[in-house]
């Protein structure tokens, strides 16, 4: 069999795959192919002949070797098939919502907004420079943020490829405004002549 068996890789990315025979006599050639079948007879794109071939495919893509022996009459016997899956390059996008402005005590949820790569996807959300001072078991796609001052908040998204992919979102900055508090109304306790009329205005600060 060629080994690993069905890795899955992002696009972009390159793989070595191993042949193992067994049996036979003397030493191996090698003939690699490659295709979109499952069989490997009907492979015919010709590849390396040595016992690794390392590849690059843009798309699914089925691989297999044929093997010969050293025997006096050499005996020759192919692989199965073995899948490649090509997945998407794995983006960080945007967090949501932009640039949220919130009252010191409230919270806000963020939200990533990763795509590609191969599945399954894991997080892990960051606070001051891109990506450098993780917050502790904030591992979902999601992170309700509670900063009791302004705050840039990042994430970083991980793939399950063979060899996995991480990628670092762009910041996100809470803007922590200061308690709403609605003040006095001015002027206080006024007096009017019956018919008059009087400007009352509101006073809030904060928020």
């Amino acid at each position: 069999a060629v080994t690993p068996s069905a890795p899955s890789i992002d696009n972009g990315q390159s793989i070595t795959l191993t042949a193992n025979p067994s049996g036979g006599t003397g030493s191996y050639s090698y003939a690699w192919y490659s295709g979109l079948s499952a069989t490997c007879s009907s492979d015919t794109t010709t590849l390396g002949t040595a016992s690794t071939q390392t590849v690059s495919p843009t798309s699914n893509a089925y691989y297999c070797y044929k093997v010969t022996d050293s025997a006096s009459t050499p005996e020759s016997q192919t692989s199965a098939t073995d899948l490649v899956t090509v997945n998407p390059v794995l983006a960080a996008g945007a967090i949501t919502p932009s640039a949220p402005s919130i009252d010191s005590g409230q919270s806000v949820t963020l939200t990533s907004h990763a795509s590609g790569g191969t599945p399954s996807l894991s997080y892990s959300w960051y606070t001051g420079a891109a990506c450098t001072a993780p917050i502790a078991g904030q591992t979902g796609p999601t992170y309700a943020a509670s900063p009791t001052v302004t705050t840039t908040y990042y994430y970083k998204v991980t793939d399950s490829a063979l060899s996995p992919v991480s990628q670092c979102s762009a910041g996100d900055t809470v803007t922590v405004g200061t308690v709403i508090t609605a003040g006095a109304i001015i002027p206080s306790a006024p007096s009017i002549d019956s018919g008059q009329s009087v400007v009352l205005t509101a006073n809030p600060s904060g928020g």
